[in-house]
């Protein structure tokens, strides 16, 4: 049977706000032998928020918020239910990325999914991470964090569906960068895709992706000067990707 035990995920809510990163870095989850379904040893409580901060912890069915969840070792894997919100008042919308942190190995056929229980809809995991918006209306969102097979994350989904919904390129990150980069992009349909790096008077630098892809998301790194050895300046560029009908384009900035 597929064996779990050992790994983990850091998940980190970050949001720029009023000048400033809030940031929340002390929620985990994963699989350990020994651990309880419910509430257990290996199990630690969330404190309460204190000062203006963002805030993450684990929901679990009965007993206190969680900022540790270790769940038994399973041939299926795990979920977990999520909450995340802003410990003062919000006005503007703000958006807060979910940083996760992966460690140890998963089983082979083991997927990592997350659900927006609030729009009832899978999120994809970009440069390992998701975003969601709070908004006055909206202080709170619920997300749930699957680890296992897809067969696995079908049950544990709400219904909602777990296809990517649009076919997006995301921004690249880290941006500003000065090795390498990665981009992130994910399809709704199968297409050929086409990513290439462009200067910005419009040649063409480098080519990072000419093939047909299948649906999902996808990752490509981006090196500058990889291909032939060629050294680039620093300077702004610009990354295209043409899927089909779908165009776009990032601004990629080089700092060496």
């Amino acid at each position: 049977a597929a064996k779990a035990d050992g790994c983990r995920l850091q998940a980190v809510a970050g949001v720029h706000r009023n000048g400033r990163t809030l940031r929340d870095s002390t929620t985990w989850l994963g699989f350990s032998e020994g651990a309880k379904a419910g509430f257990g040893p290996k199990d630690r409580a969330k404190p309460p928020a204190v000062g203006p901060t963002v805030r993450l912890h684990v929901t679990p069915k009965e007993g206190p918020a969680l900022a540790r969840s270790l769940k038994p070792v399973s041939s299926e894997g795990a979920s977990w239910d999520l909450q995340v919100r802003l410990n003062e008042r919000i006005g503007e919308s703000q958006e807060v990325t979910i940083v996760l942190d992966e460690t140890g190995r998963r089983p082979p056929g083991f997927g990592r999914y997350v659900i927006d229980r609030d729009r009832s809809r899978r999120l994809p995991v970009t440069n390992g991470s998701v975003s969601v918006k709070l908004t006055e209306e909206v202080p709170t969102r619920r997300l749930r964090v699957i680890v296992g097979t897809e067969a696995f994350a079908e049950k544990k989904s709400d219904g909602a569906s777990l296809q990517v919904q649009e076919t997006k390129l995301q921004d690249n990150a880290p941006n500003p960068f000065s090795e390498r980069t990665t981009l992130s992009y994910q399809l709704a349909n199968e297409a050929k895709v086409r990513i290439a790096v462009y200067d910005v008077l419009g040649r063409r630098v480098q080519t990072l992706v000419n093939e047909r892809q299948s649906v999902g998301v996808h990752e490509v790194e981006w090196r500058p000067g990889a291909e032939g050895g060629k050294s680039l300046a620093s300077g702004i560029y610009f990354c295209r990707m043409r899927a089909g009908d779908y165009t776009a384009t990032r601004k990629l900035v080089l700092v060496r």
